[in-house]
């Protein structure tokens, strides 16, 4: 597969629901203390797999998810976490595991994990799908208002109908003042021309 440019070609939804739900189980994991490796390593494996599948196997993100298990990051702070040659994982001060008294290694499978997650994060998928998705933040008086506007490709004027619902709105909320805050806030716009 060729690699994919997401702004030339959008993921289609199931793409983007397993992406979706590949970083949602990426979050579980990072809930407990400790973060299971046998959890880590199936997690990782099928999105690895995945963002393949979707990207292409040289894609920038599939890079760069891989690359954060090849760099292992360094653990700051007092307490960190360590795995024991019987398979046990703690977080300590010390590197002696509280269950069979032998000597762990450092585990940096939770900061992998979240480097990770940040890897999924940082790529445009996250986005809506639909261009037009950002309407739904919008007020249902102003969306009313302004998106069969905007759908015409009437963009200032979708703009213009956006504010003039604001105005109406202030008005209504405030009727002694509507009119001045309204006039003082325009104000503080440059004039565009």
């Amino acid at each position: 597969m060729e690699n994919r440019d997401l702004w030339l070609a959008p993921l289609t939804p199931q793409e983007r629901s397993g992406l979706k739900e590949a970083w949602e189980k990426g979050e579980q994991l990072l809930k407990p203390p400790i973060v299971l490796k046998q959890h880590y390593k199936a997690w990782n494996q099928r999105t690895f797999e995945m963002l393949k599948s979707v990207f292409g196997e040289t894609s920038s993100i599939v890079k760069d998810f891989e690359e954060a298990v090849q760099v292992i990051p360094k653990q700051h702070g007092p307490n960190k976490f360590y795995s024991c040659p019987n398979g046990h994982q703690f977080g300590s001060l010390v590197p002696i595991c509280p269950h069979c008294g032998k000597r762990g290694r450092e585990d940096s499978t939770r900061l992998i994990l979240m480097k990770q997650i940040q890897v999924l994060c940082a790529e445009g998928w996250m986005l809506p799908a639909d261009p037009l998705d950002f309407f739904d933040e919008f007020d249902p008086d102003i969306r009313q208002a302004s998106l069969p506007r905007f759908k015409d490709e009437h963009y200032a004027d979708a703009v213009s109908a956006a504010f003039k619902e604001i105005e109406m709105c202030a008005r209504s909320l405030f009727p002694e003042t509507g009119d001045t805050i309204i006039t003082e806030e325009v104000r503080k716009f440059p004039s565009g021309k």
